[in-house]
């Protein structure tokens, strides 16, 4: 079970790295940006699609063979980015998950870790400070971390 919560934060992470832009068509960050994170032998692609709007699109899929892993995850969220802060809300309600499971785990333990983590992601604000763009690459830090996307 600790690994499950372990690996399920990992993916809330990626899915709330990367949400920043603003609201106007200068903004260098519109469109689509690819964040790949490998962490315990675990692979997940999330691609970020920014839009003019102020919001965010996101999917996420996170492999590994052993265990086996395979979740599928998609999102929406509002964004605003101002003096290289970003600030984003968002809730569980706003992402789907079209697979999730992981070897070892029922469907029981699957759906109890799930409902957990959704309590606890209500009308969560989330802050990235540093962000930098260089063409197509771009970081911030997120929680003493730096994090990186490429755009695609």
């Amino acid at each position: 079970m600790k690994r499950l919560m372990y690996f399920t934060m990992c993916l809330c992470t990626m899915l709330l790295v990367v949400s920043c832009s603003k609201s106007n068509s200068d903004n260098p960050l519109i469109g689509k940006w690819e964040q790949t994170i490998e962490q315990a032998g675990v692979k997940a692609v999330a691609t970020y699609d920014f839009k003019d709007s102020g919001k965010l699109t996101q999917t996420m899929v996170m492999k590994n063979a052993s265990p086996a892993i395979d979740i599928d995850a998609e999102g929406t969220c509002e964004y605003t980015y101002k003096d290289n802060t970003i600030t984003f809300k968002f809730s569980a309600s706003d992402f789907t998950f079209n697979k999730f499971s992981i070897e070892g785990l029922s469907d029981d333990m699957i759906d109890a870790a799930m409902e957990e983590m959704k309590s606890e992601m209500v009308n969560m604000e989330q802050s990235f400070t540093n962000v930098k763009i260089d063409g197509d690459k771009l970081t911030a830090n997120f929680n003493g971390q730096q994090v990186e996307l490429k755009r695609i």
